[in-house]
């Protein structure tokens, strides 16, 4: 019994240059994709409780339910009950720059292949998730839909 290796790898463009309209569009993307994966959840909440998304957004603890739900049936999208333009522009802003190189953590490498930017971050663990700077970023970019605003796959 060891260690895994648990990573993100993800492929994309070999630079990532935005202009203010396009990086506007990329946070209306993650804005409308936290609207479609709330009112899914939501459905599949009330689904579980056995009462109408109207009648589950009634009760007194619908957004800590919600917030529950995300956590534990949508791998880590609770992140998204709260989440504003602002909190999205942050990481795209953070994530532009790990892309292109401009930050370096350790936890990251890059490589590029025909024109395209191979990226992989992560570390060794017993089980726990890695907590390193570019494996962080990468999984709340992917959990926000950044990465499919981006064209990274």
């Amino acid at each position: 019994m060891g260690a895994d290796l648990i990573t993100f790898v993800c492929v994309g463009p070999k630079n990532l240059t935005l202009s203010a309209a396009r990086r506007r569009n990329v946070v209306q993307h993650a804005m409308n994709r936290r609207k479609r994966v709330l009112e899914t959840a939501c459905r599949d909440l009330a689904k579980t409780r056995k009462l109408s998304p109207e009648q589950l957004r009634q009760t007194a603890d619908f957004e800590d339910a919600l917030e529950d739900f995300l956590r534990n049936e949508c791998d880590g999208e609770e992140i998204l009950v709260n989440v504003t333009p602002k909190d999205v522009r942050e990481p795209l802003e953070r994530l532009i720059n790990l892309w292109n190189g401009d930050e370096r953590p350790h936890d990251l490498v890059y490589r590029l292949w025909k024109n395209r930017r191979i990226v992989v971050a992560g570390d060794m663990s017993w089980g726990d998730e890695p907590e390193g700077y570019g494996y962080q970023l990468l999984k709340q970019a992917q959990t926000m839909g950044l990465l499919d605003a981006l064209g990274i796959e």
